[in-house]
């Protein structure tokens, strides 16, 4: 797999010379990596980027993201969409099949709500002390709910219950100062939500290029149903791992004190927090660290890595959009 390359120097080039991508700034080299290896590039506020670069991420097929220097996505260049024009009409075919929908989001919440108690039962057997029962007896009530729940908006209200259970629990995670009590986005209020916000924006990202490599329209949803200037599909797509990937890399981070209340500026654009330039460097290692990192499949038996579940997932996606299978997302055992 390629490499992605996430720039955040403010006042940053990206150059191409030859063979190679250089980034500069006041005439000074200070990084460069082979054109070929790159596979995504990711801007964070005041970075310049090329034509010629543009051209050559494009005719790679190399994604081009842009976020604020608060981490808030802002769009994204990709290169020739699939030509599988027969998976995208059937893809807004689906849309009008309320049952396939329903039928879908089901899978989807279940995934997410079962991911969620399999974490909180995995960090009590390995924290003793922790008693997360009654959040484990409501994410179980409301799996069952799930399977039943007669309609789209009937489970959004089970998602949100159960999503909301398991942050109560998430919240006593924390064995450090992080001062996390719940989830805030719009601004978020706290360092812990502000790293959750960056992750769920990177890996929202990261869909989206992987829906447009198969062909899929990142902004058609089933389960997020479209809504104007939302990614709906790729939403669809990261409940199962929003949990898994994003939630236990920011416990971790915090937990281990590689990232503290000194990693976080006050953001007056965004009115909230903001992970400070050295924190933003650091949550990224970790984070592509994260995705890249293999492990064995209990299915399969093979080794694989979270971003190659990505793509894994979005070609499954695809498959049911094609009424070739049912949709099986990916589960924490």
């Amino acid at each position: 797999m390629g490499a992605c390359v996430y720039l955040t120097e403010q006042g940053a080039v990206l150059r191409r010379e030859g063979k190679r991508f250089l980034v500069t700034k006041g005439g000074e080299a200070l990084f460069e990596i082979p054109a070929w290896r790159v596979e995504r590039v990711l801007v964070f506020g005041a970075v310049q980027v090329t034509t010629q670069a543009l051209a050559f991420l494009l005719d790679q097929g190399a994604d081009l993201v842009f976020f604020s220097l608060g981490g808030r996505y802002r769009g994204q260049l990709v290169g020739p969409a699939s030509a599988n024009v027969h998976l995208r009409l059937a893809q807004y075919e689906r849309l009008r099949q309320e049952e396939s929908r329903l039928a879908f989001g089901r899978a989807v919440v279940a995934a997410k709500l079962g991911n969620a108690r399999a974490l909180l039962l995995r960090y009590q057997r390995n924290h003793p002390g922790a008693d997360f029962s009654c959040e484990v007896a409501e994410l179980t009530a409301c799996l069952e709910e799930a399977g039943r729940a007669a309609a789209l908006a009937e489970l959004t209200g089970i998602e949100g219950r159960g999503t909301a259970a398991y942050f109560r629990a998430y919240a006593r995670m924390f064995t450090r100062e992080a001062r996390f009590e719940r989830r805030t986005r719009r601004p978020p209020a706290d360092p812990v939500n502000a790293a959750l916000s960056l992750g769920y924006s990177l890996m929202a990202a990261e869909l989206v290029g992987a829906l447009y490599q198969v062909g899929l329209d990142p902004y058609i949803g089933f389960y997020h149903g479209p809504h104007y200037g939302r990614p709906s599909l790729a939403l669809d797509l990261m409940e199962e791992f929003r949990h898994p990937v994003v939630d236990m890399l920011v416990l971790d981070l915090f937990n281990r004190g590689i990232l503290d209340r000194g990693d976080f500026l006050e953001d007056e654009e965004e009115r909230g927090v903001r992970l400070s330039p050295e924190g933003l460097r650091v949550f990224l290692e970790q984070y592509d660290r994260r995705l890249t990192r293999r492990f064995k499949e209990r299915e399969t038996g093979h080794q694989v890595s979270m971003r190659q579940l990505f793509r894994r997932q979005a070609r499954t996606l695809a498959s049911f959009v094609m009424g070739r299978t049912g949709y099986h997302p990916f589960r924490v055992r």
